[in-house]
């Protein structure tokens, strides 16, 4: 008898924290949707000096705009010479599109340098334009899958437990959620009745 309520009190702990990873994983997928991501990524217009520059300076080396070969023209209204507006870190130039970071001009890898893209799960820099965001933390989308079986989720659900993903297959093995009548896994997607003897 003190060995059944012994299980029954393991398969409750179990499921109750089941279900409160879910709500938190509910939680958190609820805020990274509701906020509304802006694209860092701007745009600039290259062209020639003309006369109607005259006068005009650069906002970075602060000299005139008028005498010099090349411009861009940023966010359609501030021009500076092609070779002053860089990125703030390497100091490259930009071909159409530079990312920004805190009102700063960044080239992509320095603009994932400073937004801390790194995977959570192999440690390296995310330094793609495909980025994976799950549990609160950054993932290449090769490298965000189950913990048990290695297949990427890719758009597919997951299922946190005791902070790693798995997916629904794996979830119920590594979790202990065992049905007490046919000792088959519990899905996490399936309905729990507890009876009482």
């Amino acid at each position: 008898m003190l060995r059944q309520e012994e299980e029954e009190y393991k398969r409750k702990a179990i499921l109750d924290r089941q279900e409160r990873e879910e709500t938190e994983r509910k939680k958190r997928e609820e805020e990274a949707h509701s906020h509304v991501k802006r694209d860092p990524r701007k745009t600039i217009e290259t062209f020639r000096s003309s006369s109607n520059l005259s006068g005009k300076i650069c906002g970075v080396c602060h000299k005139d705009l008028f005498s010099s070969g090349m411009l861009v023209r940023v966010g359609g209204i501030d021009i500076y010479h092609i070779e002053c507006f860089t990125c703030t870190q390497c100091k490259c130039m930009f071909d159409k599109v530079y990312w920004q970071y805190r009102g700063k001009p960044y080239c992509f890898e320095h603009y994932c340098v400073q937004q801390n893209l790194w995977c959570a799960a192999c440690g390296n820099l995310i330094d793609t334009q495909v980025i994976q965001n799950a549990m609160g933390k950054t993932w290449h989308p090769h490298c965000f899958m189950c913990r048990y079986c290695k297949r990427p989720f890719g758009n597919s659900e997951h299922f946190v437990f005791e902070g790693k993903p798995y997916c629904s297959e794996h979830f119920g093995l590594v979790s202990g959620a065992m049905c007490a009548k046919c000792n088959g896994v519990i899905q996490p997607h399936e309905q729990v009745v507890q009876a009482r003897f």
